[in-house]
């Protein structure tokens, strides 16, 4: 297999073509010289012939091509904080199984996403495996560098999993693969520079950097719940250790704790966010108060980035205009360059993003594998 093999597979992985004719416009070669590798790929079985996916080119039919289904399955599988979930997928990203299992002792994550890839890989075809991890993960190494849920430190995840298994294993952060998996299938699909975020229990993004992931040196970037902002006597100790992060200020716990302390109610975040949304003014001003720690976020962003949009992810978006309208009018009397103010939209949270995100990360390194 040759540089144009791996190209043409690639071109056909992320459907960016479809036959031969443009195959050959893309990659720059001659139509003779596409169709003598076409031929050797169909014969290895890695594509095949598609005639639904037929186009017309110069009035004649152009056969299409795409990757050979019965090479096998890929797994996708996100070990989050709190549970670990894995999805069976064909090679066109079509999921096909998903299943969840709750971590009740942190001691027993390995054993979890052990027995969970044993499961499927004894009854599937696997041949790629992608990982969307917490925390600050080696891509090029697939190491989890650190994790706070987990109290990882430089924990050989890909190499573990690959020598008990012998299938190849991507490991990659799962907020990059939220901003994945919107580039790929969600708000994003036309932005070549965006940032997402999520607030939950913890508070992480994701950079999508001329349409590329942007790790940054050490594959620290996005970690922006762990920055220092509360500096007073009276800050509370963040899960990394340090005192004021961003994470417990913004996270759906200390909205909780917050209320508590304001009523002697334990309220959950959902009926807090009721509550101010039918306009209970000590509600209100709960959230009214996050606000200059998001406006610091969005200004670090707009100025080091200058991304085209911002997704901000979380229950918080269930909060309604009397906070979003003030949040986006004090960026807008904020910003630096008042002509080009950042498209802020929200997206309700779902896992299942993520760990369809590691799918689309197994799918994207499938020529990876076949490298190898």
């Amino acid at each position: 297999m040759n540089k144009n093999d791996i190209r043409i597979l690639e071109l056909i992985q992320r459907k960016e073509v479809s036959s031969r004719v443009e195959i050959a416009n893309k990659i720059g070669i001659s139509q003779a010289a596409v169709s003598k590798r076409v031929k050797y790929l169909i014969e290895n079985g890695y594509i095949k012939e598609n005639y639904d996916k037929n186009k017309k080119t110069n009035g004649r039919n152009s056969i299409g091509l795409e990757i050979n289904p019965n090479l096998g399955r890929v797994l996708g599988l996100y070990l989050a904080p709190e549970e670990i979930s894995i999805v069976l997928s064909d090679l066109e990203g079509n999921l096909l199984e998903l299943e969840k299992k709750k971590i009740e002792n942190i001691k027993e994550v390995k054993k979890i996403y052990f027995d969970l890839i044993k499961k499927y890989s004894s009854k599937n075809r696997i041949i790629n495996i992608g990982i969307a991890m917490n925390g600050i993960v080696d891509v090029q190494n697939g190491m989890s560098v650190y994790s706070a849920a987990y109290g990882w430190n430089n924990v050989e995840v890909k190499s573990e999993i690959e020598k008990k298994f012998g299938i190849p294993v991507f490991v990659e952060n799962g907020m990059n693969l939220m901003a994945l998996y919107e580039k790929t299938y969600g708000l994003c699909k036309e932005k070549k520079s965006f940032v997402v975020i999520n607030i939950g229990s913890g508070v992480g993004a994701g950079v999508y950097l001329n349409n590329k992931i942007y790790h940054g040196k050490d594959f620290g970037v996005g970690e922006i719940g762990h920055i220092p902002f509360d500096l007073s006597k009276e800050a509370r100790i963040c899960s990394c250790g340090n005192k004021g992060c961003i994470e417990t200020i913004l996270a759906d716990w200390r909205i909780e704790e917050k209320a508590l302390k304001l009523t002697g109610i334990n309220y959950t975040y959902d009926e807090i966010v009721k509550r101010a949304n039918d306009g209970e003014a000590l509600f209100q001003e709960i959230f009214i108060d996050l606000i200059p720690v998001f406006l610091n976020i969005i200004f670090w962003i707009t100025t080091l980035i200058n991304p085209e949009e911002l997704i901000i992810y979380g229950k918080i978006n269930k909060c309604e205009d009397f906070f979003w309208r003030e949040l986006k009018r004090r960026v807008k009397e904020g910003n630096l360059n008042k002509n080009n103010i950042l498209t802020i939209k929200t997206a309700r949270f779902d896992s299942d993003v993520i760990v369809h995100g590691a799918v689309l990360y197994a799918l994207e390194t499938l020529t990876e594998t076949i490298k190898l």
